[in-house]
């Protein structure tokens, strides 16, 4: 018989990852139940109430190397509370150019629900959520995109009083 060797060789992707930071002083503001930019202390931060469904948005194009698997990271602290957990709606509304689809007629995708079942033990210590965008309006590069991110106060997940501060919020990609 003869001996045979077996060799396998493994192929490890360089998967490279890209990102866009939306500012906290760049949010726009809906004209009915709007987080509140405050600038009262060392940082920016978005305020959203605990009690009122609060939200903000912003827009831009996507990047030419937009890829896939997008989320959004959020990076925030309470500013009282200190047991129970937040949740986060956030949804994507895109426009390709030459779409029939009319700018200032708001028609976002599926809501993307995210929760943060533990918020930080101590008022002002920073946390994050990480929220996949499985619905994304299908957005791509080049599109004009709207992301919108509300305290989802209804959720049984939020039940944590007071203010939720955002005080940073990254789009994140696989590159193409």
């Amino acid at each position: 018989t003869a001996n045979a060797t077996l060799s396998a060789e493994v192929v490890i992707a360089n998967i490279q990852k890209a990102y866009l930071n939306l500012p906290i002083a760049g949010a726009k503001l809906p004209a009915t139940n709007p987080a509140v930019i405050d600038n009262s202390e060392t940082n920016v931060r978005l305020l959203y109430d605990a009690t009122t469904a609060e939200d903000a948005f912003w827009q831009f194009v996507v990047p030419p190397d937009f890829g896939t698997a997008p989320q959004v990271r959020v990076l925030y602290s309470m500013l009282s509370c200190t047991s129970g957990g937040v949740s986060l709606d956030i949804d994507v509304m895109a426009v390709t150019p030459g779409d029939a689809g009319d700018i200032n007629t708001e028609s976002y995708d599926t809501v993307n629900n995210c929760d943060d079942a533990a918020v930080p033990a101590t008022a002002g210590l920073l946390d994050s959520i990480v929220c996949v965008l499985t619905n994304n309006d299908s957005m791509a590069a080049g599109d004009l995109i709207k992301i919108r991110i509300q305290r989802e106060v209804a959720d049984a997940s939020d039940t944590c009083t007071g203010d939720m501060e955002i005080v940073g919020v990254m789009l994140e990609w696989t590159k193409s």
